[in-house]
């Protein structure tokens, strides 16, 4: 249960994007995935891991335990606008040691048979300093992961919740999309933190 901030009435988790946001984010997905190669994505996603992790270390441990109400940014849902810092490594690291499991699932063309929600992967109120580490040790095992993987292109795929039935690839892609979006997120924390510092 997300505690709502003062003054501010939050969607519940998992209720989606707004439709016509994922009108257009869709095909800017699958688009993407056509494109963009295994390697291409891997660094995408690498550059990014090192970006937030650069960014989660320049916040002193009070200021990034304590959350923040920002401006929704595209690709998040509402409930997502009132995080810490430690929040959103914490739902990094549940993402991309989820999307490590289908992954390996879909490249032995074997069934993922566990459903993905949104509302399953959101982050702990309570999150503190060990998201840094959480989430560090995620990007290591999922390049370790993906560098050992000659294709992802399944035959087998696994639906996610707004972007269908992925196969390997897709879901690569969308671990490199999804941190890039959380990265925006991240710079408008940490944004709002020294502006509320210099108020």
């Amino acid at each position: 249960m997300v505690e709502q901030p003062k003054h501010q009435q939050l969607d519940a988790p998992g209720a989606g994007l707004p439709a016509a946001e994922l009108y257009l984010i869709k095909p800017l997905f699958s688009t993407y995935c056509l494109l963009r190669s295994r390697i291409g994505v891997l660094n995408h996603f690498t550059r990014d891991a090192n970006l937030l992790i650069r960014l989660a270390s320049s916040i002193d441990i009070e200021n990034a335990k304590n959350r923040v109400l920002i401006k929704r940014v595209p690709g998040i849902e509402d409930s997502s606008r009132y995080w810490s810092v430690f929040m959103v490594l914490e739902h990094l690291s549940i993402v991309n040691n989820g999307i490590m499991r289908i992954i390996k699932a879909l490249t032995e063309e074997q069934i993922f048979t566990e459903q993905v929600r949104i509302e399953d992967v959101k982050p702990h109120q309570s999150a503190d300093t060990e998201q840094l580490t959480a989430f560090t040790h995620s990007v290591t095992s999922y390049v370790a992961l993906i560098s050992g993987i000659a294709g992802l292109r399944s035959k087998t795929r696994h639906p996610h919740p707004w972007f269908g039935p992925l196969n390997a690839h897709g879901w690569h892609c969308l671990a490199a999309v999804h941190q890039t979006v959380h990265r925006h997120q991240l710079s408008r924390i940490l944004a709002a933190i020294i502006n509320r510092a210099d108020t």
